[in-house]
């Protein structure tokens, strides 16, 4: 079993000032993620371990951001950062294919808006 920790430095990166106060950065837990090599051995399983690192890290992003003015871009930030470096540390390229198609299909859906 593969198991990453991201320390709040790590998972916090860019996010001071945004939406933490200083008191709730030196609070905030790590961010850990476990999983099993055999659990990215085909590609449903690789979208339900996403899915689960998604889920996971939006919960972790939402206990650290207080709500707020600018609290959703905070989190979202926070989301993306935290799944990415958890993809990163993995280092599963059947993963890391699965999240780059994720974040293109995602950045697509931000260009389109505007």
């Amino acid at each position: 079993m593969k198991t990453i920790e991201l320390f709040k430095s790590a998972a916090l990166a860019g996010l001071a000032g945004m939406a933490l106060s200083g008191a709730a950065m030196a609070q905030a837990p790590a961010f850990t993620f476990s999983v099993q090599a055999v659990n990215l051995e085909e590609p449903a399983q690789v979208a339900a371990v996403y899915a689960r690192l998604n889920g996971e890290a939006a919960a972790y992003c939402d206990l650290l951001i207080e709500d707020g003015a600018e609290s959703a871009m905070a989190k979202s930030l926070c989301l993306e950062d935290v799944v990415h470096n958890v993809v990163e540390r993995i280092d599963h390229p059947g993963l890391s294919e699965y999240h780059a198609r994720a974040r293109g299909s995602a950045e697509t859906r931000t260009a389109s808006l505007y």
